[in-house]
C-alpha cells in the first residue's frame, strides 16, 4: 500500500490507476528491487535490517517473491 500512496500522491493519476500501477510493480518486483526500494523508506535501522533479511539475505536477487496474485490482487479501489 505504500507504493499505492506514493503513486497517488504524485497527483497526476486516479486512484484506480495508482492502485493498478502499485499492483503491477509488486507483481514484477524482484528481491533486489524491493530491497533497493526499502532503502528510501523513512524507517529506522531495525526495519532496514528486517527488509534486508526478508528480501536479500541468502536469497536470489532476481526472484519475484510477490508474483502470485494472492499477494496483490485482493486490494481494490473504492471512492475517488
Amino acid at each position: 500500500m505504500i507504493k499505492f500512496y506514493q503513486n497517488y500522491r504524485r497527483g497526476n493519476t486516479s486512484v484506480a490507476v495508482a492502485l493498478n500501477q502499485a499492483q503491477l510493480w509488486l507483481r514484477n518486483a524482484t528481491n533486489q528491487a524491493l530491497f533497493a526500494w526499502s532503502k528510501q523508506l523513512p524507517v529506522g535501522a531495525t526495519w532496514q535490517r528486517a527488509f534486508r533479511h526478508q528480501f536479500f539475505y541468502k536469497k536470489d536477487p532476481n526472484i519475484q517473491p510477490y508474483q502470485a496474485p494472492y499477494h496483490w490482487a485482493a486490494f481494490c479501489a473504492i471512492g475517488q
